[in-house]
């Protein structure tokens, strides 16, 4: 379980999620969120975080992201060969690290060292030992979850006719300002190219939109928060 709320907002109350991350196959997880507020001026974003599950799942993407690629790491790392076990494979020197040791510990005792995995899933299957070297396939959103979810595939269909019909304004506004030029209607020219620039920048929302559905562009890198 892990509980993630905005930073800055312990004195005005927090906007936050509630993540319960459990492991249904070898090297796959299903994570579920439950959105929350601890004062009355954040229960309309949690409300819609609740009524449109598609945002809360775009939002869920981009906080599996930050994590993402150094799990995947470790996986391949502990399911190496020559992998010495938790006690010698992990360094745990910190107080916060005794959550993981007590799962360990727990995982050691009661399964073997390994998960109890439930009776449809296919245990012959081994988690691939190499690590992928492509962000398409760690950050696989289309695949992974929303050809899947009928919330999210609902949202795409919607996203991508919404703006087909943008681009379409924006090519109809743009290709009027010729016309309306040479007829000497400087006020509809105006009003076209501005209708044309909304057009554009709409469509330019959208389409990261949709590109969310399909893949996460996440770098640490270019998170400007860690460089403060």
């Amino acid at each position: 379980m892990l509980w993630a709320s905005s930073e800055g907002m312990s004195e005005t109350g927090e906007l936050g999620l509630l993540y319960f991350i459990v492991p249904v196959a070898p090297g796959r997880c299903r994570l579920m969120s439950l959105p929350f507020a601890t004062s009355p001026s954040f229960r309309i974003p949690a409300m819609i975080f609740h009524k449109a599950p598609w945002i809360r799942h775009l939002f869920n993407h981009t906080v599996a992201a930050q994590d993402a690629a150094i799990l995947h790491r470790q996986a391949t790392n502990m399911a190496a060969a020559d992998f010495p076990g938790w006690r010698k494979g992990f360094y745990l020197p910190t107080k916060s690290d005794s959550g993981v040791m007590v799962l360990r510990k727990w995982l050691e005792s009661t399964a073997g060292g390994g998960i109890i995995w439930g009776p449809n899933v296919d245990k012959e299957r081994e988690y691939s030992r190499e690590a992928t070297q492509f962000r398409e396939e760690l950050f696989d959103n289309f695949h992974d979850h929303t050809q899947h979810c009928r919330h999210c595939r609902r949202a795409l269909a919607w996203v991508r006719t919404a703006g087909w019909i943008i681009g379409v304004m924006a090519v109809l506004s743009l290709g009027a300002l010729p016309s309306l030029a040479l007829q000497g209607s400087g006020r509809l020219a105006v009003a076209s190219g501005f209708c044309a620039v909304l057009c554009l920048i709409g469509f330019k929302v959208l389409k990261n939109v949709e590109n969310a559905f399909i893949q996460t562009s996440w770098s640490h890198a270019h998170n400007k928060k860690l460089l403060v």
